[in-house]
């Protein structure tokens, strides 16, 4: 959503403030699990799969820093965490029908919680600075999963088809496509239409996943979505496809 592309410096720091800061990410992704906030969970397999996932993109993020001599995250990549962690233990708790159907509306409240973060972290970027590649990256993958997950859990419910997955895998059918273009590959200016829809997306597989919607409601609701992010897909590509070098600002 946000863009946060740009030059950052970050302060020097040595790669055990790192490592602690992903682990207050796993402390607090053990808290979500531990039973201390909204959940009530007996089901292990949601704390292994949450875990798992967190390890995951902890360890994609270490090496994304060490690539660029950052140790330390930086006020922005760490509300961008915040955001990650909720998505992990989302995902632990997605990955169990029952579950999920028990804590809907929690789900749905970290949900929420996880779409309103994602508009502080490109603010924060920018008041404070700290723009740069790897924290667009971080974002722009962030949104892609959270996405996925969510459309994951519309199938979940029975509230729609397997072709729901189609919102959220449509960022990595745009990537493989890459392989057989490399015009695919070149950046993309900012666009507002594009923010825009990927809040669209989150919100709309949101209200399918309202008890009160009905699973015919929800799949056109989903349709109706997907339609839109497909025209968005559709812009994009043909603006790449049109580009000889250079992206436009």
């Amino acid at each position: 959503m946000t863009s946060r592309a740009g030059k950052y410096v970050a302060e020097p720091s040595r790669a055990g403030w790192l490592l602690f800061e992903l682990f207050l990410g796993l402390a607090g992704l053990y808290m979500l699990n531990a039973e201390l906030w909204v959940f009530d969970i007996d089901e292990v397999g949601v704390g292994r799969v949450a875990f798992g996932a967190y390890l995951v993109v902890a360890f994609l993020l270490w090496l994304g820093l060490r690539r660029t001599d950052q140790m330390h995250l930086g006020w922005a990549n760490a509300v961008t965490g915040v955001r990650a962690v909720l998505v992990c233990f989302m995902t632990g708790v997605a990955m169990f029908p029952e579950t999920l159907e028990v804590h809907l509306m929690n789900f749905l409240a970290l949900a929420l919680i996880a779409l309103c973060l994602d508009g502080v972290d490109g603010w924060v970027a920018r008041r404070k600075g700290e723009s740069s590649p790897l924290g667009a990256r971080f974002d722009m993958e962030l949104d892609a999963a959270f996405i996925l997950l969510l459309s994951f859990s519309v199938i979940q419910l029975d509230k729609a088809g397997v072709w729901v997955l189609m919102i959220g895998g449509m960022r990595y059918l745009f990537i493989l496509a890459s392989l057989w273009l490399p015009a695919l590959k070149k950046p993309l200016y900012d666009s507002r239409r594009r923010k825009v829809i990927c809040v669209v997306q989150v919100l709309a597989l949101m209200v399918c996943l309202v008890p009160l919607v009905s699973a015919s409601i929800s799949a056109w609701l989903a349709a109706l979505a997907l339609l839109l992010l497909v025209y968005s897909f559709a812009v994009d590509t043909h603006w790449l496809l049109q580009q000889p070098g250079q992206s436009r600002h």
